[in-house]
């Protein structure tokens, strides 16, 4: 039966919060055999309007008592409201403690300490917001640093954005090995997966603050990775 992963969706999401684990899932599931059954879902079960103006087609929230083995909680521009929307936060408050795995992207973390599921963990989240975080949920132990990490045995949280892909990659792994890791990566032409305690861009880049007249700053074009070989020239069923 196929592991059921939930990204739960709201108004002002990031789009690549959504995206990124959710092409990586999918991947995956495509080529294993179909392991993975993946779902956008929001509070009203309506069409999820991203920060950039993308929408994305939503189902409900699931029953938190089903049979759910990853939820994943995207950030974006629109996490405070998110945080404050009651049946929001009860759904994650219930659906953490059935699924198997609860999982954070960028801001996405204000949503999960607002359910009350990352006091006394080591956490991470988008460098800009780390301080932010810190300061309103103090019993949350938040280190900017790490793409991802796993806070506890059921809860991971990474950093910004493309970090979502990147600790994507890390729970394929743990459940299929890295093998079918590697090839996923492949398959979505990524680079080599970057280390978990690999600093994100705050500290990379040199950058001191959120301020976006700095953001040029911190784009580096990055070397093509030549020990990334493809191992096949045709895509997996369903992908064409």
């Amino acid at each position: 039966m196929p592991r059921k992963v939930v990204i739960a969706g709201y108004p002002g999401v990031q789009a690549l919060d959504v995206i990124g684990p959710h092409d990586v899932f999918t991947t995956a599931s495509l080529l294993t055999g179909g392991s993975y059954d993946v779902t956008v879902a929001s509070v009203d079960g309506q069409p999820v309007s991203t920060a950039t103006g993308l929408a994305f087609v939503a189902a409900p929230l699931p029953d938190p008592g089903d049979s759910i083995d990853t939820v994943v909680l995207p950030g974006g521009g629109g996490i405070d409201a998110a945080r404050a929307d009651a049946e929001l936060v009860a759904w994650v408050k219930a659906v953490a403690g059935h699924a198997r795995r609860m999982v954070t992207v960028c801001t996405g973390a204000f949503l999960a300490a607002q359910a009350g599921l990352l006091d006394g963990q080591r956490v991470t989240t988008h460098w800009a917001f780390a301080e932010r975080l810190a300061s309103e949920f103090p019993a949350i132990e938040v280190d900017a640093d790490p793409i991802f990490v796993r806070s506890s045995e059921t809860v991971w949280t990474a950093a910004g954005v493309t970090a979502g892909i990147d600790l994507a990659l890390a729970l394929i792994e743990e459940d299929h090995g890295t093998e079918v890791a590697q090839t996923v990566a492949r398959w979505l032409v990524l680079h080599l997966r970057r280390p978990a305690g690999r600093r994100s861009s705050r500290r990379r880049c040199g950058c001191r603050g959120p301020a976006a007249t700095r953001s040029a700053r911190c784009r580096r074009p990055s070397r093509p990775n030549r020990a990334v070989r493809t191992a096949s020239t045709t895509w997996p069923a369903g992908r064409r």
